[in-house]
C-alpha cells in the first residue's frame, strides 16, 4: 500500500516490486510511471478511501490476480529499474542538460 497524495518516485513501490508483493497505490505523479494499473498494480485516485479499500479487498480476495500482478511487478523492476538500466539513462539526461547549458 502506498497512499500518497504527492509522491515523485516512491522507493516503497520499488521495494514491494522487488519482493513480488501485490501493490495497491494512489495514481499520483511518478507512480504510474513505475507501475501500470491492471498490469503490475491497482492504482486508485488519491484521497478515495473507498477505492483504496476496494483495491485491498480485491487483492485479498483474488489471490490469483494478486499473484499475477506481483509477478509482473517483479519482472518490471528487474527489467526497467536496476542500476544497470537506470544509471545510463540518468547519465545521458545529465549530459544532455549540461550540454544545453541547463545544469
Amino acid at each position: 500500500m502506498c497512499t500518497s497524495y504527492e509522491e515523485s518516485f516512491p522507493r516503497v513501490i520499488l521495494e514491494a516490486m522487488g519482493f513480488a508483493l501485490p501493490i495497491a497505490t494512489t495514481n499520483v505523479h511518478g507512480i504510474p510511471e513505475i507501475v501500470r494499473s491492471g498490469r503490475e498494480a491497482i492504482l486508485v485516485p488519491p484521497g478515495d478511501t473507498w477505492a483504496l479499500a476496494d483495491a485491498m479487498q480485491h487483492l485479498l480476495a483474488d489471490q490469483a490476480q494478486a499473484g499475477a500482478l506481483a509477478a509482473a511487478a517483479r519482472r518490471r523492476v528487474e527489467d526497467d529499474f536496476t542500476i544497470e538500466r537506470v544509471m545510463p539513462r540518468h547519465h545521458a539526461l545529465a549530459s544532455a542538460l549540461a550540454g544545453a547549458g541547463i545544469v
